[in-house]
């Protein structure tokens, strides 16, 4: 789904006039979108933003960083939130890790695998159409932060969407961890619980 179809709704749920550039609606809905955008993103661990990548120790002057009995890592780019950091290959957590800045620090080893939820969502033009019930928040959640700015202070839109974010948000984490934790050899009843525009 793109960025002007979510404008759009989300003006048409606080019945505003639909996005023109150049209006009053521009700037509220330009500038809470990226917001509206990582809210919903940092709200669950949402299948379709994990990631797992296999890290190599930071290298200086052609030695790997192990001091004290530890490894150092760079975080990827997009690392949003760490899920779990396990020995290379397996599926055994490390025994010890911490994060300092975009470090990742464990115990010795020169690769580890790493498991983290990814902020592309958030920096994407584009929301993904296979999960409808996670566009419907940052739906809701743009239309309860451009609500004031458009119709005034007074307004009650924003309670209101924030509770209908918050609704779409557990409806739609439910049935991702439905989707992703299922046993079920076939994907069909998953897909045809998820609810479609």
């Amino acid at each position: 789904m793109d960025k002007l179809t979510i404008y759009n709704r989300a003006l048409s749920l606080i019945s505003a006039a639909p996005y023109q550039p150049q209006t009053g609606v521009q700037h509220p809905c330009d500038l809470w979108f990226n917001h509206a955008l990582r809210k919903a993103n940092e709200r669950g661990d949402w299948s379709f933003a994990r990631r797992r990548i296999t890290l190599t120790a930071k290298t200086t002057n052609s030695q790997s960083s192990i001091v004290n009995s530890q490894s150092e890592f760079d975080l990827p780019d997009d690392c949003l939130k760490i899920r779990n950091v396990y020995y290379p290959g397996t599926y055994t957590k490390t025994a010890r890790r911490a994060t300092y800045g975009r470090t990742l620090v464990t115990d010795v080893s020169p690769t580890v695998d790493l498991d983290y939820t990814t902020n592309i969502v958030s920096t994407m033009q584009e929301l993904p159409d296979a999960e409808p019930s996670f566009c419907q928040a940052v739906i809701y959640y743009l239309a309860a932060y451009i609500a004031p700015e458009i119709n005034g202070s007074n307004s009650n839109d924003h309670d209101l969407n924030i509770q209908r974010a918050e609704k779409e948000i557990q409806d739609a984490l439910w049935l991702d961890k439905k989707q992703t934790e299922s046993n079920d050899q076939s994907p069909l009843p998953a897909i045809l619980a998820r609810r479609t525009w």
